[in-house]
């Protein structure tokens, strides 16, 4: 197998990360966007460590469970990997893993049906979008999968309406008060990464600003602008990290305005959420989940009870 190389290919199965790993002369091509049983025109398009990454150029024969994705960015982010499929052959593909999955390790589990969200959008509640150039233009967004390329977005179906107002907001002010956009090739320049935490019940949102050095000049301006326009903002938080890494925060943060947290609430109770807090992603599937354990466990009253791996 070779670089441009064009093949057909029978896609049979997709592992748990949504893509095709698929076995070929004794290599593996990976394909994503793709559904079992369809067969595509793929061009090999790089080598990695796994095997080759191929580019879906073609559908041959296409699956009766493919949907149009409502998303235009979701054949180059590397966010989503099941918005071509289906929702209700999502859940049911994701319950036969786990059937396999618990098949292959010998237990005698009875595995029930997934339970999906009526509106399986807008559900995030802590974004993080990495900035980056383009030629003279500001860009943010998700990387291209294996790749550092950022895929530059205005609106993700997964966010909010909030928090895609929030950045593209803190996008234009980046703009405005020429803020330097972090090069990780050069290891020059200031803004690295924009996280939001959202408190979807208090509507409270924290703002952390990842940046290369401590020092940000025009911060004042600029958090003062932002608070303005986008007044769902309660806190805005610095974090810096000049470390030639992966890991989106570092160690030290500076609050720059309100608390340096939010509160929201989880089934009636209160917790406090910071940028670095652990918190379930999903709330409304938290909920879900956590009152469904609530209601195994069929409490008395005089258990113990430890919370464990949490």
């Amino acid at each position: 197998m070779k670089l441009n190389q064009s093949l057909n290919i029978k896609v049979r199965q997709l592992a748990m990360d949504g893509q095709a790993y698929v076995p070929i002369q004794g290599e593996t091509v990976i394909l994503n966007g793709v559904l079992p049983d369809e067969e595509v025109k793929v061009t090999l398009i790089k080598r990695i460590k796994e095997g080759w990454i191929g580019r879906v150029d073609a559908l041959i024969k296409r699956s009766p469970k493919r949907v149009n994705s409502a998303c235009p960015y979701s054949l180059k982010c590397g966010g989503c990997a099941y918005l071509h499929m289906d929702y209700a052959y999502e859940l049911q593909l994701k319950k036969q893993q786990l059937i396999d999955l618990v098949n292959s390790q010998g237990l005698r589990l009875k595995v029930h049906d997934v339970c999906g969200m009526a509106e399986p959008c807008a559900y995030r509640n802590k974004i993080i979008m990495s900035f980056g150039r383009h030629g003279k233009q500001v860009q943010f967004g998700f990387y291209s999968d294996y790749s550092h390329e950022i895929v530059d977005i205005k609106n993700c179906l997964n966010h909010d309406e909030v928090s895609n107002r929030i950045l593209q907001t803190i996008k234009e002010l980046v703009i405005k008060y020429r803020v330097e956009i972090y090069d990780e090739d050069r290891r020059t320049g200031f803004l690295r990464h924009v996280l939001i935490r959202r408190g979807f019940m208090t509507n409270q949102t924290l703002v952390c600003f990842v940046g290369a050095q401590k020092v940000w000049p025009g911060s004042k301006n600029f958090v003062s602008e932002l608070i303005q326009r986008c007044p769902e903002v309660t806190s805005v938080v610095q974090n810096t990290n000049s470390r030639k890494t992966s890991v989106v925060l570092g160690d030290e943060e500076k609050v720059l305005y309100g608390r340096g947290f939010i509160i929201d609430k989880l089934l009636g109770v209160k917790y406090t959420i910071s940028a670095k807090s652990f918190y379930q992603i999903n709330h409304d599937q938290t909920e879900k989940l956590y009152a469904k354990a609530i209601e195994l466990m069929a409490l008395k009253g005089n258990e113990m009870v430890y919370d464990m791996y949490c």
